[in-house]
């Protein structure tokens, strides 16, 4: 499972290179070493930063990948390295792409924005 990445749009702009060594040329690290160790799955967790401005919401698996900020390109680089073949991938295979929608304040998971009417 691989969760580690720079996250800050900001810094990002600021040091395009620097994401792309350190989300990109990380995560290939990793599948690298999964190669080595016979490790058949790959999770990645990714983020909502890959569909850039969506034209539609709620934001669905189909919508086209159109980062607008270096964060959301090198998570889409990897997510397009997810989607390749297994025998391309070295054996690793079952990528599963998670896409991070954000923290709830509260900490609470599924929680509706929505209030009733009373």
């Amino acid at each position: 499972m691989h969760f580690a990445a720079w996250l800050a749009v900001g810094d990002s702009v600021r040091d395009p290179i620097g994401y792309y060594w350190n989300n990109v040329a990380g995560a290939l690290s990793v599948l690298e070493a999964m190669v080595r160790a016979s490790v058949p799955r790959f999770v990645f967790s990714s983020t909502c930063a890959v569909f850039g401005t969506p034209r539609e919401t709620p934001i669905h698996e189909a919508l086209p990948r159109r980062p607008i900020n270096s964060y959301g390109e090198t998570k889409a680089a990897v997510e397009r390295r997810c989607r390749t073949s297994r025998g391309r991938t070295g054996g690793v295979g079952g990528a599963a792409v998670l896409h991070a929608a954000g923290a709830d304040p509260d900490g609470l998971l599924a929680r509706t924005t929505r209030r009733r009417s009373t």
